[in-house]
């Protein structure tokens, strides 16, 4: 027996409107667009191997 109501497994994920992020690294601070915050720091982590910098700090640019 099946259900009507029941999604497909391949339901698409309703897209979320993209964050900003305040990146810090050790030569100073740069901003990034990431849907949420491990997103954000999985790019700001990147972000510092690729310019041979050290990452201080992650956070969400518009937090209170």
């Amino acid at each position: 027996m099946t259900h009507q109501n029941q999604q497909p497994e391949s339901a698409p994920v309703p897209s979320r409107q993209p964050k900003l992020y305040e990146v810090t690294l050790r030569s100073g601070a740069m901003h990034l667009l990431a849907p949420d915050s491990e997103s954000a720091a999985w790019m700001a982590l990147e972000l510092s191997l690729e310019r041979n910098d050290e990452l201080i700090n992650v956070r969400q640019a518009d937090e209170w």
